[in-house]
């Protein structure tokens, strides 16, 4: 379920009643599911494990979110990633966005079904992040992909050869989310 805030709220008034309602200002989802990929281990499956990883041509995080009770077409939409404490999460690109089909499992996603599914990674929908360091929080803007309730799954690709680290959905509170802007 999201979590909503709220904006300033509105008040109509009749003779006989006074209603005053607080439309939301921002809602934050939390993914069903995250995984990577890797060529180096093309039948290994990630899903599960607690970072997401990106390399140029060698490992692409995917993401996906089920998206319900949106107060209509965002202003804006965030996705958030927070890349991971290990020594070697930074990178000197944090990769872009771009959108994702719904046909890929996050227990059964390896390097070689991802080969075999064309179509899994869809057109950009953000450019690089550029450099990211241990700990930051990432923000990439998709509100071009995001038109309210729906399905949206997202790949993350770098440009680079040096490797990022996201925190997955089991980390918990610092994992992905995809925030809504009214």
């Amino acid at each position: 379920p999201p979590t909503t805030t709220t904006a300033a709220p509105t008040t109509t008034s009749s003779s006989t009643t006074t209603t005053t309602t607080a439309p939301p200002s921002g809602q934050t989802f939390t993914p069903d599911k995250d995984t990577y990929v890797s060529a180096g281990a093309p039948t290994s499956n990630f899903g599960g494990g607690t970072n997401l990883q990106g390399r140029s041509g060698a490992r692409i995080a995917f993401i996906g979110f089920s998206v319900a009770g949106t107060a209509g077409v965002p202003r804006r939409a965030i996705l958030r990633l927070t890349v991971g404490a290990d020594t070697d999460a930074g990178s000197d690109d944090g990769g872009a966005a771009y959108q994702a089909s719904d046909d890929w499992q996050e227990t059964s996603l390896t390097w070689n079904t991802y080969q075999a599914t064309p179509g899994l990674v869809g057109p950009a929908v953000t450019g690089s992040v550029g450099a990211v360091n241990i700990g930051q929080t990432v923000d990439f803007d998709v509100t071009p992909a995001v038109t309210g309730d729906g399905r949206y799954d997202f790949a993350i690709q770098s440009g680079s050869a040096d490797l990022t680290k996201y925190l997955s959905r089991e980390r918990g509170a610092k994992g992905p989310t995809l925030i809504l802007e009214y």
